[in-house]
């Protein structure tokens, strides 16, 4: 008992922290979407530095605290190996922690410091109990302001405002931030109904995905209903699938004509890129732009410890962005961690 009251300030912190990110996530949205250093960033920094002073006083596992320091080395060994030209520390450090370019290293390892202290925090089952259901009235909340927009039309809740395309993302401010909430959200209601049989929830965010009009939370769908059917060892059902890839191979262009027609607005890139642009909207030529600017500029050692001007050359697919930030030594390491601390634990 004495080790839980001992350990109950950090879980009230932790479960604060995240209810004012919440919240903000809204009044941001309504009320500031053009600042340079947003209310939003300020607060994510805040509970960085709180994770940071919890490591220090919860004394986080040595192995943990060595995959953390790699990483921040590998970062680092990459910018001083770049040129100035390219390297965050060949001209203003504050001006480079404005524009982003020190964000990125603080989005990867994020996840490493909140391991560290949530393993820590002695009978975290609740406070993980609580997080879940708030982070669940976060998204219901936000799937309902997306039914309004769907139904009033408004510009505030769509995924792209005054512009011709469909999708309504409601209070979530950054486009991508509301594909990785929705994928989360749906993954954890698909949980819920397979150890209780209720789908409600998951209902509700399926809709919500569906309704952000992203290409995203369609193929991950895909592979969600592929996972379900493997799980429940359904034939019928995965050849069903089998047989609409089939479909889609043989009568591709007509398919593909077809859903240009639904969605008029990737037409003229249809037409000019092919295919392949429209799925990964405009992605695979922000790859081929990094490629481009890893061979015209990267020493061979970046290729181990990674180094890129984010704002201009990343590429905007997660793994890859990661091999840029960390190179194969940073990756190697942050696959190493996320296989010991999540998918180990699955077994």
């Amino acid at each position: 008992m004495l080790e839980l009251d001992k350990n109950k300030p950090y879980s009230y912190i932790l479960y604060t922290v995240f209810s004012i990110l919440f919240l903000l996530e809204h009044i941001v949205k309504i009320f500031d979407t053009t600042a340079n250093f947003r209310i939003k960033a300020i607060l994510k920094l805040t509970l960085l530095a709180i994770l940071l002073v919890f490591t220090i006083f919860l004394k986080i596992k040595k192995e943990v605290f060595f995959f953390l320091i790699a990483l921040i080395l590998c970062f680092i060994m990459g910018q001083l190996i770049l040129t100035e030209k390219h390297s965050i520390f060949g001209s203003d450090l504050l001006e480079e922690v404005k524009r982003g370019d020190i964000y990125i290293i603080v989005k990867y390892l994020y996840i490493l410091f909140f391991v560290g202290v949530y393993e820590k925090i002695t009978f975290n089952e609740n406070l993980t109990e609580r997080l879940v259901k708030l982070f669940n009235g976060f998204m219901i909340i936000n799937t309902i302001f997306i039914s309004i927009g769907l139904l009033t039309n408004l510009e505030l809740f769509k995924s792209y405002p005054y512009k011709n395309r469909f999708g309504y993302q409601g209070l979530i401010e950054l486009a991508g931030e509301s594909i990785h909430l929705y994928t989360i959200a749906i993954s954890l209601a698909y949980i819920i109904y397979v150890k209780t049989n209720k789908y409600g929830l998951l209902l509700l965010f399926i809709l919500g995905g569906v309704l952000l009009g992203k290409k995203a939370i369609f193929l991950y769908l895909i592979l969600l209903a592929l996972v379900h059917l493997v799980y429940l060892k359904n034939k019928k059902g995965l050849s069903l699938i089998g047989v609409l890839a089939l479909l889609f191979v043989v009568f591709n262009k007509f398919i593909i004509e077809t859903l240009l027609k639904i969605f008029p607005f990737w037409q003229d890139l249809y037409k000019a890129e092919g295919l392949v642009t429209v799925i990964f909207s405009k992605r695979d030529m922000l790859f081929e732009h990094s490629i481009g600017y890893i061979q015209a500029n990267w020493h061979p050692l970046n290729y181990i410890f990674g180094g890129i001007d984010f704002l201009s050359f990343r590429s905007e697919f997660g793994f890859f962005d990661l091999f840029l930030a960390f190179g194969i030594l940073g990756i190697s390491l942050y696959f190493g961690f996320i296989y010991k601390y999540f998918l180990s634990k699955q077994t």
